[in-house]
C-alpha cells in the first residue's frame, strides 16, 4: 500500500523563501518513499519551452532542473513542471489535475500592510486545495542538505 504522503507538490518561486519547503519535502519523500513534483508559475506569458536556450522559458526551465537536480537528484525520484498565468489559479488547477497527496509550499512571512496589500498565495492555496497543504515559514537561509 502506498503512504499517504507519497507524492508531494512543491510550488517554488526560484529564490530563498522556498529552500525550507524544499527541505521539507525532501524530508517527507524520504520518509513516504514517495516524490516530489516542483511547479513553477509565471504570470508572464513565456515563449515555447521548444525555443531556443537564450528564450526566458528555457531559462527558467533550466533553473529549476537544476533546483530539483540540487534538492533531490539521487535522493528521492522529482520532476519539475513550469506554468504560466495566475499563481493561484494554476497552482490550484495543478493539484486538482496531478495525483499528488500533499502541497508543501512556503510562505514569504509578510505582515501587516504588506500583507493585506499583497496578499498570499499560500493562503489562498490553503483555502482553495482539495489536498492537505504544509506550510512553512522561511525563518532562515539554506541550501541542499546531503
Amino acid at each position: 500500500m502506498a503512504s499517504a504522503f507519497s507524492k508531494i507538490l512543491c510550488p517554488v518561486d526560484l529564490n530563498d523563501a522556498s529552500s525550507e519547503a524544499l527541505e521539507l519535502a525532501l524530508m517527507l519523500a524520504r520518509q513516504h518513499h514517495g516524490s516530489v513534483r516542483l511547479l513553477y508559475v509565471s504570470a508572464l506569458p513565456m515563449p515555447d519551452l521548444s525555443q531556443s536556450a537564450g528564450q526566458p522559458a528555457s531559462e527558467v526551465a533550466a533553473r529549476l532542473e537544476q533546483l530539483g537536480r540540487d534538492w533531490f537528484g539521487g535522493k528521492v525520484p522529482f520532476e519539475v513542471d513550469l506554468w504560466t498565468g495566475d499563481t493561484v489559479t494554476a497552482i490550484l488547477k495543478a493539484i486538482g489535475e496531478s495525483e499528488i497527496d500533499l502541497v508543501v509550499m512556503a510562505t514569504h512571512g509578510r505582515e501587516g500592510m504588506d500583507r493585506l496589500v499583497l496578499g498570499s498565495v499560500t493562503e489562498q492555496v490553503v483555502r482553495g486545495s482539495p489536498k492537505p497543504v504544509l506550510t512553512v515559514k522561511p525563518t532562515r537561509s539554506s541550501g541542499p542538505r546531503a
